[in-house]
């Protein structure tokens, strides 16, 4: 009830009157709900509060004796210490409400219509019956009037068990009707002229006492210590407008290359800072990204992205990854390094999902933001390839699971002629001559045969020889391992005579 109904009402109003319950520190905090976002529009309002007090206390005090309406008033808001949250936050925000002009607060005592006895809020000897209703006005003119149980207790509140009839004054006739009669019915009770209703404004006493509960609030809380009142804040010094402009423009001061990495909102292990750096340092160099799974390749990748990004080094990035692991991808980067990527949604029409600044969905080529990611599924298409053509160069290119990009017949060895998948094809004749590094991320990079990851290497183009024939890579792997077992690494060619 408060978040939706509430605080979305007061948003809108600048004038609210309320007839509420009773004078009491658990009554007043019921009250209080909503406010946070009323007074932040600078609204006014007007509460009438009934004084359940014996009728010997009432008739001294409509006999005159404020200082005994003052002290029974006051008896009401002793303890606060021991008050529950809820309770504290309630009843300062009214307090804070009257101590700043936006709240002015009146108590009704009932009496008998003919006899002018004082009745208790619960007898109809004269017909009477206390009521909970309140008219809200906004900035065009527009009343909404509101009646029912409307905050009667704590625990109402608490449970939500609240029954309010609503009805607006451009609803039409009979409702616009319901509300000029309570509009000129609270203007009547405030002013006075009920016969079965005195009003009296709120001592001195009482206001000292409520001002005294709201000394050191400078935002009130709802009675669930939240606040939907905008905050406003003193211009910052000369000295904060230096220290953010040094934030600001690190990423580009000299050894600007690292800033994006230190600042990110995570804590790499030591192993992923070292490849992160080597990432960095080594830009535009393309890489095989072969850690083990679960040590962190994304954490890597992402941790090189923005410090790249953010020391303009970098503008374009693509990550290409499976269909099932583009979200996660996104959602690391947004979460982990702060990095909004746009993830191209599935149809015939280019759309792209982002999760902040706020989600939503905008209509885009596929490869049209800077910071995009595609499923694998979608780059390898034959009848996208154009698109992929057609796009403004990358800086860096990330495929996910690389190990996918293979040769449909590995096992017939480095020597035979190579048949390879859509997805190899994509990126050696599509996304490899769109960006400056490529880098392939792979827990796996052979599946089946050594000439899988040799096929990989030949996308980095800074192989030299290696890339051009798998032969060479494997006999060059072959003499690292003799030379490891203390093998002889040397090898003799032998022609015939």
């Amino acid at each position: 009830m408060l978040h939706d109904f509430y605080i979305p009402l007061l948003q809108e109003a600048v004038v609210y009157d309320r007839v509420a319950g009773y004078f009491r520190s658990s009554s007043l905090a019921s009250a209080s709900q909503g406010f946070s976002a009323f007074v932040g529009r600078g609204g006014r309002m007007r509460l009438i509060v009934g004084a359940d007090l014996d009728a010997e206390d009432v008739r001294a005090i409509l006999a005159g004796d404020e200082q005994h309406l003052g002290k029974q008033l006051n008896g009401q808001l002793e303890e606060p210490a021991n008050w529950p949250t809820d309770v504290r936050n309630g009843v300062s925000l009214l307090a804070w409400m009257i101590t700043h002009g936006y709240l002015e607060v009146r108590v009704s005592f009932r009496v008998h219509g003919t006899t002018g006895n004082p009745l208790p809020f619960t007898a109809v000897d004269d017909g009477y019956v206390h009521e909970k209703w309140f008219v809200v006005h906004d900035t065009a003119g527009n009343r909404l009037y509101g009646s029912g149980t409307l905050n009667e207790s704590m625990t109402a509140l608490v449970l939500d068990a609240e029954n309010i009839d609503v009805h607006c004054d451009w609803w039409g006739v009979t409702d616009f009707q319901r509300v000029e009669e309570a509009a000129a019915a609270f203007e009547n009770l405030w002013q006075g002229r009920v016969p079965h209703m005195r009003v009296l404004t709120l001592p001195d006493a009482v206001r000292r006492r409520l001002v005294q509960l709201a000394e050191g609030i400078d935002f009130p809380l709802e009675v669930d210590g939240s606040s939907a009142a905008p905050r406003s804040a003193a211009p910052p010094s000369a000295l904060e407008l230096l220290r953010f402009a040094i934030i600001k423009d690190g990423p580009r001061l000299p050894g600007r290359r690292f800033v994006g990495m230190e600042t990110a909102p995570v804590a790499p292990w030591p192993h992923q800072k070292i490849v992160a750096r080597r990432l960095v340092e080594s830009w535009p160099y393309s890489y095989l990204i072969c850690d083990e799974v679960g040590l962190g390749k994304t954490i890597e990748a992402g941790l090189a992205f923005r410090s790249l990004y953010l020391s303009g080094l970098t503008r374009r990035i693509l990550i290409a990854a499976p269909a099932g692991l583009t979200q996660q991808w996104q959602r690391q980067m947004a979460s982990k390094l702060l990095l909004s990527f746009g993830r191209a949604l599935s149809g015939s029409i280019p759309r792209h999902n982002y999760i902040f600044p706020v989600e939503e969905e905008r209509m885009e080529a596929l490869y049209e933001p800077d910071l995009s990611i595609v499923s694998t599924g979608l780059l390898a298409r034959n009848e996208r390839r154009a698109l992929l053509l057609e796009a403004k160069p990358f800086d860096i290119a990330l495929v996910d699971e690389a190990h996918a990009a293979r040769r449909q017949n590995p096992t017939r060895g480095p020597g035979a002629h190579p048949t390879f998948g859509f997805l190899y094809m994509a990126l050696r004749e599509g996304l490899r001559k769109k960006t400056r590094s490529l880098w392939l991320a792979t827990a796996t990079p052979m599946q089946l045969d050594p000439v899988e990851p040799c096929d990989l290497l030949a996308l980095t183009n800074r192989v030299g020889a290696f890339q051009f024939d798998p032969s060479l890579a494997l006999q060059y792997y072959e003499i690292l391992a003799r030379m490891i077992h203390d093998q002889n690494p040397c090898f003799f060619m032998i022609s015939k005579a």
